[in-house]
């Protein structure tokens, strides 16, 4: 997977330059060459994975294993990836890895969902 500017003036940079370099050196911000097709056969395998699971799932598909291999991305204690990302969110549940609210489309307000 290879990632290109927005702009049109910097193509075919790899995962590791594009997430270390922020914006593309013209203005333009990283995209991937193409969007991955996810088949309606692997989002049934998807859909009752952990939220840890499908995020190693889905970085996969834009993250080369010669980059970072896909078992770094597992969501095993022994793993510094995972480490490092529950100890950012310093959490293991879903809502608090990311807080949503529900919409009172009467009043126009957001009220916490119950946990």
């Amino acid at each position: 997977m290879k990632y290109r500017s927005t702009r049109g003036k910097v193509q075919a940079e790899s995962f590791e330059d594009v997430l270390f370099s922020g914006y593309a050196s013209d203005g333009g911000l990283f995209m991937p060459e193409r969007i991955p097709h996810v088949d309606k056969t692997t989002l049934e395998k998807w859909k009752n994975l952990s939220y840890l699971d499908l995020s190693k799932e889905v970085m996969s598909l834009f993250i080369p294993p010669e980059e970072i291999p896909t078992k770094d991305l597992d969501g095993n204690e022994q793993n510094k990836c995972y480490t490092m990302y529950i100890t950012v969110y310093n959490c293991t549940r879903l809502w608090e890895v990311v807080p949503y609210e529900r919409l009172d489309l009467k009043y126009k307000t957001h009220m916490p969902m119950p946990i």
